[in-house]
C-alpha cells in the first residue's frame, strides 16, 4: 500500500455490508432514523463513521440545521443510545468522526447494534447524506 499524501489522505475503503445510508436513498424531510445494522462497535480498536453530504439550503445556526448521531445498542430491538451529535455542515462535503470501540462500551457495554439519527432543527433544506464504517 502506497503511503498517504495531502490528496489521499480522507480516503477509507467502502464495504457495502458497513454501509449505515445510501447516498442514493430519498432526501431526509423530517427528523430519521436509519434500519439498524448489527456492527460488534465495542470490539473494535478504532474506527472512522465516514459521511458524505450533498450539502443543504437554509442552514442557519444553531436555528436551522441537520444534526446527526451514533446510536448503539445490545439488541436490535432495544433502547438506542446516542453517540454525541454532530451538525452536518451546509456545503457538500465528506465528514469523518473518529470513534473506538472504549468509548462505545463506555455507553453501552457490549453493544453489536448502530444506526443513525438524523435530526432536524428549523426548516433546512432536505439533506441527502451517505454513511458508512471504516478501519
Amino acid at each position: 500500500m502506497r503511503p498517504g499524501s495531502i490528496t489521499n489522505r480522507n480516503s477509507a475503503t467502502f464495504d457495502k455490508l458497513l454501509e449505515i445510508r445510501d447516498m442514493s436513498e430519498a432526501p431526509l424531510s423530517a427528523t430519521a432514523t436509519t434500519t439498524p445494522i448489527e456492527f460488534a462497535a465495542t470490539e473494535q480498536t478504532l474506527y472512522r463513521l465516514m459521511l458524505t453530504s450533498a450539502g443543504y439550503t437554509g442552514f442557519v445556526l444553531p436555528t436551522a440545521t441537520w444534526e446527526v448521531a451514533l446510536e448503539v445498542s445490545d439488541a436490535e430491538g432495544g433502547a438506542y443510545i446516542p453517540f454525541p451529535s454532530t451538525i452536518i455542515p451546509e456545503s457538500a462535503q465528506k465528514v469523518e468522526i473518529g470513534l473506538s470501540g472504549k468509548q462505545i462500551n463506555a455507553l453501552v457495554p457490549n453493544a453489536n447494534w448502530v444506526r443513525l439519527s438524523f435530526t432536524k432543527t428549523g426548516t433546512p433544506g432536505n439533506l441527502t447524506i451517505g454513511a458508512f464504517f471504516a478501519h
